[in-house]
């Protein structure tokens, strides 16, 4: 059995092109991931490729990832909600940087004028009473294989994994394939999970981490998986894959709201908008909010855990879309 002593999953948000010098690229949707292998190391960078036309994309990324290097190439609108986001779904851990610390050699190409120069002196004024005042300063792309080559993975609940796909395909003679990033636990070949929300119980035929076959997987792991007796039309991004009912599912949630103070339309009983959390989606309407109380009607059940956090957003209105947070 191969043990590896580390993996982690990290949020890039900034010019896609600098992936290329830190990874290999991988699985290509509306979120891109690039991997990175040294040793008994592996590194998943997330990138939202469809970003900042489709907010959704700049989500799943984040919920993928447990840190963030925020890249800034321009003070705009989209900067704005990423730092909103990174805010309300409590991305701790991180680096900030710009275009002119990483690759300032870019603003004499053609590619480079598609970016602003930003001295690393504003950082501080970008970050003022947010989270990304935090987060580590990088200066240079070493810097950040020094902290990967010392990075040791968090302790999780081993009995509690969990994985919400991103990707799902068939493949000839495995069938079902499934791709995430698991949580919280570890897994092994013949485990008997559920999925959700249809509590379809599935069992784990085998394991593939970076392309190697596995017995076992860990936390924060880039995962292929296919299960014994799963459909390809059973399976949407967003399922939730975990121990048997040991999630709750609904069509109607109540949670503690906190309006996001940046957003620029009221939030109130009749509202239509889409509640997200944890890679599901969906369309919601908003039937009572008293202080800080939210009850929501979903057009779709979703898969949660109390604790959980979603956001509530209205797709069609302008920069930011993010309304506010729903604690479930």
């Amino acid at each position: 059995m191969v043990k590896i002593r580390s993996s982690i999953s990290i949020v890039y948000l900034g010019p896609e092109y600098l992936l290329s010098k830190l990874g290999k690229k991988g699985t290509v949707s509306d979120i891109c991931f690039y991997n990175y292998k040294k040793e008994d190391l592996t590194v998943s960078f997330i990138t939202p490729v469809k970003y900042p036309d489709r907010v959704q994309t700049l989500l799943y990324a984040m919920t993928l990832g447990d840190t963030v290097i925020l890249n800034i190439p321009a003070m705009d609108g989209a900067l704005g909600e990423e730092i909103i986001a990174i805010d309300l779904l409590n991305k701790t851990d991180g680096f900030i940087t710009t275009l002119s610390q990483l690759d300032p050699d870019i603003f004499n190409s053609e590619e480079g004028k598609k970016y602003q120069y930003i001295d690393a002196a504003n950082i501080d004024k970008i970050s003022r009473d947010h989270l990304i005042a935090g987060y580590r300063k990088l200066n240079k792309i070493d810097e950040l294989y020094k902290w990967m080559d010392t990075y040791s993975s968090k302790p999780s609940d081993i009995n509690q994994p969990y994985m919400a796909i991103d990707h799902s395909f068939m493949v000839k003679g495995v069938g079902t394939v499934i791709l995430s990033i698991l949580r919280d636990g570890n897994i092994k070949v013949h485990d008997t999970m559920m999925l959700y929300p249809s509590k379809k119980i599935v069992e784990i035929k085998s394991i593939q981490v970076h392309d190697i076959n596995r017995e076992e997987a860990y936390s924060s792991e880039r995962v292929g998986i296919a299960f014994k007796g799963l459909n390809i039309d059973e399976v949407e991004r967003g399922n939730i894959i975990a121990m048997p009912d040991s999630l709750s599912i609904a069509d109607k949630v109540t949670g503690t709201f906190h309006l996001n103070p940046f957003y620029k339309k009221t939030v109130n009983a009749g509202m239509h908008a889409t509640l997200y959390i944890n890679m599901q989606s969906v369309p919601c309407v908003v039937t009572n909010l008293s202080d800080s109380s939210i009850d929501l009607e979903l057009g779709k059940k979703i898969t949660y855990k109390e604790g959980w956090t979603g956001l509530l957003l209205t797709l069609d209105s302008k920069l930011p879309r993010i309304a506010g947070k729903v604690k479930m």
